[in-house]
C-alpha cells in the first residue's frame, strides 16, 4: 500500500534543484567534474543571499594523469574562490582543504555560479569523475 504520492508539480529552480525553505533549512546542489574539464566548468547557481555552510567532493573515480591531479572549485572569474589544489588523484571524500574564510560568511548579494576545473600536470589524464556538492542556506 502507497501511503505517500509525491506531487505532481513543484518548485523548482533553474538547476532542477527544490529552493530551500526560508528558516535555516539546508540545502544541497551539486554538479559532476570529469578529467576533461580542464577550463571552468559551470556547475550550478546559487541564489541570492545563499549562505555556503559546506562544501564535499567525491572522487568516484580517480584522475589518472601521469603527474599530480588538482581540482580548483572556484566562481566565474576567481576559479579557486572555494578550493585551490585539491588531490583528486585516488578515489574518496574530501571534505577538507577548502577555504575557511568562504564557509559562513555574508549571504551572496546576487545569483553566483559555481565552477570546477581539473588540471593535470602532464595533460595525460585518461579517466576521473568527482561530483561536487555545496550545502547551504538561503538568509
Amino acid at each position: 500500500m502507497n501511503f505517500f504520492t509525491a506531487p505532481v508539480y513543484y518548485v523548482t529552480d533553474e538547476d532542477g534543484f527544490a529552493p530551500p525553505t526560508f528558516g535555516g533549512a539546508v540545502a544541497v546542489k551539486f554538479g559532476t567534474v570529469a578529467h576533461t574539464n580542464t577550463a571552468p566548468k559551470a556547475l550550478f547557481t546559487l541564489p541570492t543571499n545563499t549562505i555556503v555552510v559546506g562544501i564535499m567532493v567525491n572522487v568516484s573515480v580517480a584522475f589518472s594523469d601521469s603527474g599530480t591531479n588538482l581540482l580548483d572549485i572556484g566562481i566565474l572569474g576567481a576559479n579557486n574562490h572555494y578550493a585551490d589544489n585539491l588531490n583528486v588523484a585516488t578515489p574518496g571524500q574530501i571534505v577538507t582543504g577548502m577555504q575557511p574564510a568562504r564557509l559562513f560568511t555574508a549571504p551572496l548579494g546576487e545569483p553566483t555560479t559555481i565552477t570546477a576545473t581539473f588540471t593535470g600536470q602532464n595533460a595525460n589524464a585518461g579517466a576521473g569523475v568527482a561530483s561536487i556538492a555545496f550545502l547551504y542556506i538561503v538568509k
